[in-house]
């Protein structure tokens, strides 16, 4: 769309030499070619009659009213590098003047006119010349844009006025509606355009109005601001539709009482946009309200959200298995299946995705120990563990170790990160920081040299503890998106002691399109030899893996499996405790600890332990939420549900049996007409369900 200036008199017209320089010059974008009303029509082309003379820009020059031009020279025969000599004639001034360069800056007054002529020294037959006109500062012309809906197609369009082009679009301020981009669809224009989703992949959401401001800077530097509001009409609630199945885990809310108190929590998942990921903190009053809480939560395709203001309602059945709804301030909310243990700690899965539309995840809170944080004291050595994706979407995870002093100064950090089995060893610095809304931040710089596939990467932290924090990367869209956990380490520095042993292990990855599991059994002796006997499950079904590994402990708590092909690294939080980070492409994760003393059997398994999918590793996984009830005697009930690819549905309630065989690591467990299923015994009140295949994500459950 042109852009018409009346020039004063006579000048109505447009200018056709201006025009057809642009066309034939291909000037549009260099020079800033606008149906300007010129006065003048330019007629050189910015090279000497010889050809060994070339000023740029060339042509007609547009400049903004008091703002600079950069002019160039260039000369092909110039024996002993003399240049040329600048002369200008008009309105303006010409300063910075060197043999190849000057610098031209604009009268005050619209519509003025100058030429800038260069001659050759060696040569003064050879001239080139360039002319000048002011036009008026940029303005941003359109002031509205039209309202959108939730999964329908969009299109606005804004314009420039004046200035000088080409113009660079960019978002000062604000956020746009999630689903919706831009691009600059002519000299002058900008087009939105895309479908309105709901914030953070949910399926429901409120109508809301998205503020932001839109900001255009021309040739010059020139910049214009706009304000700008788009009103988005949501979804209608998804609840509806489940309501049987919501009846069922809620059970009447006989148990809130479980839920009381202060809580951290966590939060990964996939939708059709790509991964999605949260932390947060809220408090639940035990009679099924969340009277208040905060969340930083971000997304392939939104980016991140920070601080947001959240409430919501629960109810937990007898069985600890119950609903939890959470109403964020930027008008969505998003319904989760949780269970819920005697310690009020819970496990939970979304619960409101289709086939089509939503988020399947799933996450974990804890109950947060006031007296703990609040003598918090940041300094101490800290291990962390991250898992999510790159910023082309391949799976990425990070396992590390830092040192942190009372003024919140990171030192002696180092970090392993697998980027789709692309290993690196990077080097990091950074600081632990307190924000305004109450959780923390920290900032990992990482060294560039180490290609790590991150430069800086920015967390959100929610304490649990002293010891324990949930994080969340928020760095902006297009950046890596990781979720995971910060724990405190137990002891100054480690040994070859440290890491001697039986250490349970539980790891998933994702690889090839389909998950991959370990669950088993890693013995190291002081010798630092290790042996893992482990189930393997992947998209090809079960296998039994047996792999020999020659553990070596460094000071900081790095321990590596050796230098064969696909050996973990475990990063250590006390001695035989610690994170997993494979190191092949299926980028595994997970964590490995002490396996419990004394005797396991049938006895050691008794009362109501649920729990719920573990993060899935990558999308199209079906995540589950379940109760068992163990009678100690080898007599087992169960109930959950599921929520994946093909929706919600309500498992049955089985009546089944159990058996553990002496220095068994796994359970088994029998249900009516099914296959033995397996469960890994970390201890006698927490397990790891093995699931029927690799197209569900394994469950923790704990008493």
């Amino acid at each position: 769309m042109g852009v018409s200036v009346q020039a004063g008199i006579g000048r109505r017209k447009w200018g056709i030499s201006l025009w057809m320089v642009c066309v034939v010059a291909c000037w549009m974008w260099t020079s800033g070619c606008q149906n300007y009303n010129v006065p003048i029509a330019s007629t050189n082309t910015g090279t000497s009659p010889g050809g060994t003379v070339t000023i740029t820009p060339a042509g007609l020059i547009f400049v903004d009213v008091g703002r600079t031009r950069q002019m160039l020279v260039t000369v092909t025969s110039d024996p002993g590098q003399q240049g040329v000599t600048w002369a200008l004639s008009g309105p303006g001034t010409l300063t910075n003047i060197t043999t190849t360069s000057a610098t031209y800056t604009g009268s005050m007054t619209a519509n003025d006119t100058a030429t800038v002529t260069v001659t050759g020294v060696a040569n003064p037959t050879e001239i080139a010349s360039a002319s000048l006109y002011m036009v008026p500062l940029p303005k941003i012309t359109s002031t509205t844009l039209p309202g959108g809906t939730v999964g329908t197609n969009y299109n606005g369009v804004v314009n420039v006025a004046n200035g000088s082009a080409p113009f660079n679009w960019s978002i000062s301020s604000g956020n746009l509606p999630p689903g919706i981009t831009f691009a600059q669809s002519s000299l002058t224009s900008l087009t939105f355009e895309g479908a309105p989703a709901c914030p953070g992949g949910a399926t429901t959401c409120a109508t809301q109005t998205y503020n932001f401001t839109m900001q255009v800077a021309d040739v010059t530097s020139a910049i214009a601001k706009q304000s700008f509001s788009i009103a988005v009409t949501g979804t209608s609630s998804s609840a509806t539709g489940n309501s049987a199945i919501l009846k069922t885990l809620a059970g009447g809310g006989v148990s809130n009482a479980l839920l009381l108190g202060d809580y951290a929590f966590r939060f990964g998942g996939f939708n059709p946009q790509g991964m999605t990921a949260a932390a947060g903190s809220f408090t639940a009053d035990g009679n099924g309200n969340i009277v208040g809480g905060l969340v930083d939560r971000t997304g392939v395709a939104g980016g991140a959200q920070r601080g947001l203001g959240l409430t919501g309602t629960y109810s937990i059945g007898a069985n600890n298995l119950g609903v939890m709804t959470l109403d964020f301030a930027d008008g969505t909310n998003t319904i989760y299946a949780m269970a819920v243990s005697a310690d009020g700690s819970a496990r939970f899965i979304e619960f409101d995705a289709s086939a089509t539309a939503g988020t399947n995840g799933s996450g974990d809170m804890k109950k947060q120990d006031a007296s703990s944080l609040a003598t918090l004291k940041t300094a101490g050595n800290y291990v962390f563990q991250l898992a999510g994706v790159d910023s082309q979407g391949a799976r990425m995870a990070a396992a590390g170790v830092f040192t942190v002093n009372d003024s919140g100064a990171m030192s002696a950090g180092v970090a392993d990160v697998n980027d789709a089995g692309t290993m690196t060893n990077a080097p990091f610095t950074g600081n632990f920081a307190q924000s305004t809304s109450g959780a923390r931040s920290a900032e990992l710089d990482f060294d560039p040299k180490a290609n790590a596939g991150i430069v800086s990467g920015h967390l959100s932290l929610y304490p649990v503890s002293a010891d324990e924090m949930f994080a969340v990367e928020t760095d902006a869209a297009g950046q890596p998106l990781m979720v995971g956990s910060i724990l405190r380490q137990s002891a100054a520095s480690f040994t070859s002691a440290s890491f001697t042993g039986n250490e349970v292990v539980q790891a998933t990855g994702f690889s090839g399109g389909e998950t991959q599991m370990i669950f088993g059994l890693l013995s190291v002796d002081a010798t630092g030899a290790g042996v893992l006997s482990a189930a393997q499950l992947s998209g090809g079904g079960a296998s039994e893996l047996n792999a020999n590994y020659a553990a070596s402990v460094s000071a900081n708590g790095r321990a590596g499996l050796g230098v064969a092909a696909g050996a973990p690294i475990v990063y250590l939080v006390r001695p035989n405790a610690g994170f997993v980070l494979g190191t092949d492409a299926s980028v595994m994760v997970g964590w490995m600890q002490a396996q419990g003393t004394g005797t396991i059997s049938a006895a050691s398994f008794s009362g109501t332990i649920a729990g719920a999918s573990v993060f899935p590793a990558g999308p199209a996984m079906t995540q589950s939420v379940v109760s068992f009830a163990f009678d100690g005697k080898g007599t087992v009930s169960g109930t959950g549900a599921t929520s994946g690819p093909d929706g919600q549905a309500l498992l049955p309630i089985l009546q089944g049996t159990y058996s553990v065989g002496s220095g068994d690591i796994f359970m088994s467990v029998t249900w009516p007409l099914q296959s033995p299923q397996p469960m890994l015994i970390v201890s006698g009140r927490k397990l790891i369900v093995v699931p029927p295949s690799a197209s569900y994500a394994p469950i923790a459950v704990q008493q």
